[in-house]
């Protein structure tokens, strides 16, 4: 008789220990390729950013640009949107950084990512 891992639920079979379990991870797995699909349907261009040389820029909506650098990125506004950010949260320059600051622009503009990405913002 096979026994389950217990931190898994899966068994040394690889079949899942119980429905909840499956249902859990095929849930996920649907999270997770929606995420992709969204990702890959956006339309990505380039431009420059002011944290470094940029290699290159998603434009996520007009005034919204996500800036890829060798070191470090992030997202830059144009002042119209810059305006829409949570004065709590908005930035001193119309520059979020990638790390944590960009949680900020996926609360003010939730219609340009993901649906997982704006929970992963809270």
């Amino acid at each position: 008789m096979l026994e389950a891992i217990p931190s898994s639920g899966i068994h040394h079979s690889g079949d899942v220990a119980d429905e909840a379990d499956e249902a859990a991870f095929r849930a996920l797995v649907a999270e997770s390729a929606e995420h992709q699909r969204e990702r890959a349907a956006g339309d990505r261009l380039s431009g420059p950013y002011a944290m470094g040389p940029s290699q290159g820029a998603s434009v996520y909506d007009e005034g919204v640009l996500c800036h890829s650098t060798a070191g470090h990125g992030g997202f830059q506004l144009a002042p119209e949107q810059h305006a829409r950010v949570h004065p709590l949260l908005r930035s001193s320059s119309g520059f979020y950084e990638e790390d944590a600051e960009w949680a900020a622009v996926a609360l003010a503009f939730p219609e340009l990512f993901t649906a997982y990405a704006v929970t992963q913002s809270f």
